[in-house]
């Protein structure tokens, strides 16, 4: 099965938000994936924070018993794919796991849109973290097709 880990910060915002929105697209369109996500610099077990709660929630889904995890060598190597919210989490995850074999993009990137980051709300206002989400949003919705035809691509290939 296709496995996609979203990577940010802390696994407390973007990145969780993120493996909601990915797994509910994937889902509607009866594609089987597994989709997780994980922190560069999280600390296991900590919980998503009030805001992506919230925000999560407004739009029907529920964060309230998500953990946050560290982003580790074995969870890249057990991923197809690795999606980091910006381009310096790339490249601090390419640095820090030299030799992984899994393929790693940002959200952009696989969105067609190089250079483009998702900002971290951490520590701001609601109204950045709904910004957050509809970035997200964005961004996964254009990054689907790519993302659905991975997907697809290592159903052949098994």
């Amino acid at each position: 099965m296709f496995s996609v880990v979203l990577v940010c910060t802390g696994n407390t915002c973007r990145s969780p938000l993120a493996e909601l929105i990915v797994r509910r697209r994937l889902d509607a369109l009866g594609e089987s994936a597994e989709v997780g996500s994980a922190g560069l610099g999280a600390v296991d077990g900590a919980p998503a924070s009030s805001h992506a709660q919230f925000v999560a929630q407004d739009r029907g889904a529920d964060l309230s018993r998500h953990q946050s995890r560290r982003l580790t060598r074995m969870v890249i190597d057990d991923a197809d794919l690795v999606v980091t919210m910006t381009a310096k989490q790339k490249g601090l995850l390419l640095e820090r796991h030299s030799g992984a074999l899994t393929e790693v993009v940002t959200l952009g990137e696989l969105a067609g849109e190089d250079g483009v980051d998702v900002a971290d709300p951490y520590g701001g206002s609601l109204e950045q973290y709904e910004a957050t989400y509809e970035e997200i949003e964005r961004l996964v919705d254009l990054g689907l097709p790519e993302l659905r035809r991975r997907v697809k691509s290592k159903r052949a290939a098994s």
